[in-house]
């Protein structure tokens, strides 16, 4: 008996999220050097998204997690030396007990002082590529502007449901929305997949 065909499941292909990613979200472009981190429980999804930048740009620095030792792990050098050297990096793997503390956020913090545009996709699986990957992110870029136009001034938003919710949101004008659609931006680290305007009320009644 085999297991679920997880080429495709959801709304499309393991190869149309990465397309989705690749493309429209990170943007990559000949000439550009890449970076790819992942780990042997998603070297599928990492293998993909090799392939489909090399299509674009042949230079992609390729690092599975578990080649550094047993996990959770430090952040490598070498993985820091290439960090300030690509000018695009995704890392595309699970996560391990400790890590965010030793390698993911040692990680972040040092691309947000880059320029490097950045796909963040902890926990990615083969599901989520064929499903929340596979939208449309030009469309989704469209509509969180929209969304963003209609809410950013807000003083108040209520919020009602044929379930019985009915509940109003209060705003601030010093806490800022934030459009999170992947389109990712120098420096600026963002989680795939996305597609959210979010910000924090001061209050609700």
């Amino acid at each position: 008996m085999t297991g679920p065909d997880y080429r495709r499941i959801g709304i499309g292909t393991i190869e149309q999220g990465v397309n989705q990613a690749v493309e429209n979200c990170l943007k990559v472009q000949p000439g550009e050097k890449a970076l790819i981190i992942t780990d042997q429980q998603t070297i599928e999804i990492g293998s993909a998204l090799k392939a489909a930048i090399e299509k674009i740009t042949g230079e992609v620095e390729f690092f599975v997690m578990e080649d550094f030792g047993t996990r959770p792990i430090d952040i490598p050098p070498v993985i820091v030396d290439a960090i300030h050297s690509v000018d695009v990096s995704v890392f595309a793997a699970q996560g391990a007990d400790g890590e965010i503390q030793t390698f993911r956020m040692p990680m972040l913090k040092l691309i947000a002082n880059t320029a490097v545009r950045h796909a963040h996709m902890i926990g990615i699986t083969s599901q989520i590529m064929c499903d929340g990957m596979c939208s449309d992110y030009k469309e989704i870029q469209r509509i969180s502007r929209l969304v963003y136009e209609k809410v950013k001034d807000a003083e108040n938003i209520e919020v009602t449901t044929e379930k019985g919710c009915n509940f109003t949101a209060c705003f601030s004008p010093y806490l800022k929305w934030a459009i999170e659609d992947g389109d990712i931006k120098p420096g600026r680290p963002r989680n795939l997949p996305d597609g959210e305007v979010a910000t924090c009320p001061i209050g609700h009644f």
